[in-house]
């Protein structure tokens, strides 16, 4: 009795980690080119989207180093590197274009791609 209980829990626990995985929005960072920041998005669907951050480094980070606007450099950096701000957010069309916004989270973005 005691193994037939273990084993539908195991079963269980299986299929909710399975079903569990099929149905997440997925954002895989794919690193730094020059200012540009690029994201692959794995839709629910199974499709896949791309997302780029434009940046412009800013040179006077002493001038004003909490602005809001302003984020350290990503990738660690050391105590010398210069803040960034991000100035757009894109996505790719299926046309082979791009859609850009200033006001896009990662998130809001992703979600965007994979409705394109």
């Amino acid at each position: 009795m005691n193994l037939i209980k273990i084993i539908a829990i195991i079963l269980c626990i299986f299929i909710s980690i399975n079903t569990g995985a099929e149905n997440k929005l997925q954002i895989h960072d794919r690193g730094m080119d020059g200012n540009q920041r690029g994201y692959l998005v794995t839709c629910k669907n199974g499709e896949i989207g791309s997302i780029i951050n434009h940046f412009q480094i800013s040179e006077s980070s002493k001038a004003n180093p909490k602005r809001r606007d302003d984020m350290p450099f990503p990738g660690g950096g050391d105590s010398n590197s210069k803040p960034i701000k991000l100035i757009k957010t894109c996505i790719a069309i299926k046309d082979g274009g791009q859609k850009c916004q200033r006001s896009w989270d990662l998130r809001s973005a992703a979600i965007a791609s994979c409705s394109q």
